[in-house]
């Protein structure tokens, strides 16, 4: 783009992104950071920060718009705080969320969103025959059990708004004979 500090900038770009290991989510906040010089947006350069805001979109091919498997945002930032560093921040917490998501019986059987939540988590079921009856449980990081929900057959929403923000708790899916289904840190 024309606001860019120089082709330096892309370039570090690229390379960060091709230097990277893991997913793509990773090797994209790689990119991003490529980009965290100041005046890397020529426009902030006199603020001393890299952009005026950044964002981290990753989609699946089963996403749908506003359930995507990962949304960060930073729209603004204090002045002096670069918006690609609190992005990482933001980034290093959801990426403590997902490294163990894979471990569900059925990998298809439950969808979990928004991640991180504000107020409402959705639990859906993509099979519900497989696993009803079940329960959906979350735990603090201390593992004191702070809500528990009889599944629904399509979905369950989980009112979070009484929980602190700033937090991460686990969820868990069980079915009736207390068989761990699904099992994800979930970020408020």
């Amino acid at each position: 783009g024309n606001i860019l500090l120089g082709q330096q900038i892309l370039d570090s770009i690229e390379q960060r992104f091709l230097n990277a290991e893991g997913p793509l989510a990773v090797r994209l906040m790689a990119a991003l950071q490529g980009a965290n010089v100041p005046g890397a947006d020529s426009r902030c350069l006199d603020d001393g920060i890299s952009s005026k805001s950044s964002y981290l979109r990753v989609a699946r091919p089963e996403d749908t718009l506003g359930t995507l498997y990962l949304e960060l945002n930073v729209p603004s930032v204090l002045p002096g705080v670069d918006p690609i560093d609190s992005l990482q921040s933001l980034f290093d917490e959801w990426l403590q969320t997902v490294d163990n998501e894979d471990i569900y019986i059925h990998s298809t059987q439950v969808k979990v969103y928004p991640n991180p939540v504000k107020d409402i988590l959705v639990v859906e079921w993509l099979d519900a025959s497989v696993a009803l009856p079940a329960s959906a449980q979350l735990f603090s990081a201390d593992g004191r059990l702070l809500l528990q929900l009889p599944m629904s057959p399509e979905r369950t929403e989980l009112d979070l708004q009484p929980l602190a923000a700033g937090n991460i708790y686990l969820l868990k899916v069980m079915n009736e004979n207390g068989q761990l289904l699904h099992s994800q840190k979930i970020i408020r």
